[in-house]
């Protein structure tokens, strides 16, 4: 328990906690949480050395004092991205289930994210389906708290699409104004999130690649189709790359399927040995992968 002692090093950690959680350093975070959920604790004078020189440090830093269900909540939050960035969902949904009480949108939001994340798990389309409203209901339930939350939105539109595609294409294109509304709401919240401008990028390719028979139902819907170009979709997928550069396999994927809709094939190939070479750390990175490769495949062929 060496470290302990080492009062430099935490100071400059309390002093920095939110630097800390932005770049996401897993080998001060979990440091963190764990001094924070016991931070009333450090004042006891029968402490070790070690603790006793840590909880004189710390109280310089951050006042002492009993702990209330606002910090308890900030360090379920802590905890719970934490347990997100490690892929550890069963985990998160568990520990957020159990706050899901209090009237908190960013514990809301994040119940929605964990719950979505589970239902890819899910053994049968009938539970992804349970999984999926369950999580629809904690999304909206953020956005009733608080309706400034962009995270809020972007997890609204992206469980919006999920269950649509479940449904069928009637139901995408039924929701997709809807989707699109809590897209463009939380990009005007968020403007340097690289996730909304990929979604916004999605929605136009998607609403662009429509064959004819599916525009003509989008017709028989809305008195006026949504519609959308493949340059549109790049605008934004080349934007998302600019605020958050490499910050998605599945941008880097979407960027070489619009080039190669747009004829380019050139750029199509660098993107898409982009996504191929990607870091594989979840299963949509592996799909991505596979995708890009074979996407490659096809381009080298029509090339020969």
């Amino acid at each position: 328990m060496r470290f302990l002692g080492n009062g430099s090093l935490f100071a400059a950690l309390f002093r920095n906690y939110g630097t800390v959680l932005k770049y996401k350093q897993p080998k001060y975070q979990k440091l963190l949480l764990l001094l924070y959920r016991f931070r009333s604790h450090l004042q006891n004078k029968s402490a070790s050395i070690g603790f006793a020189s840590l909880a004189w440090t710390f109280s310089k830093v951050v006042p002492v004092q009993p702990s209330t269900a606002a910090d308890d909540l900030k360090a379920v939050i802590v905890e719970a991205d934490i347990l997100y960035d490690s892929l550890q969902y069963e985990r998160l949904y568990d520990l957020l289930t159990a706050y899901k009480g209090p009237e908190s949108d960013e514990i809301k939001w994040r119940l929605a994210r964990a719950t979505y994340e589970k239902s890819k798990l899910a053994p049968t389309k009938e539970d992804k389906m349970k999984l999926l409203k369950e999580a629809k209901e904690y999304v909206y339930e953020a956005i009733a708290i608080n309706k400034e939350n962009f995270a809020s939105h972007k997890w609204a539109a992206i469980l919006v699409v999920e269950l649509a595609e479940q449904e069928g294409t009637k139901a995408k294109i039924q929701q997709s104004v809807v989707s699109k509304e809590h897209m463009i709401k939380a990009h005007n919240l968020n403007q340097t999130d690289g996730t909304t401008l990929y979604l916004l990028g999605v929605w136009c390719y998607s609403f662009a690649e429509l064959t004819w028979s599916q525009r003509q139902l989008a017709s028989l819907i809305f008195a006026k189709p949504p519609t959308s170009t493949f340059q549109e979709a790049l605008d934004f997928f080349l934007k998302a790359e600019l605020v958050q550069p490499n910050f998605y396999s599945k941008n880097l994927l979407m960027l070489g399927k619009t080039y190669i809709q747009l004829n380019d094939k050139e750029q199509a190939v660098v993107f898409l040995k982009r996504a191929r070479d990607y870091p594989v750390k979840t299963d949509e990175d592996n799909e991505t992968k596979s995708e890009a490769s074979q996407l490659l495949k096809e381009i080298g062929r029509a090339h020969v």
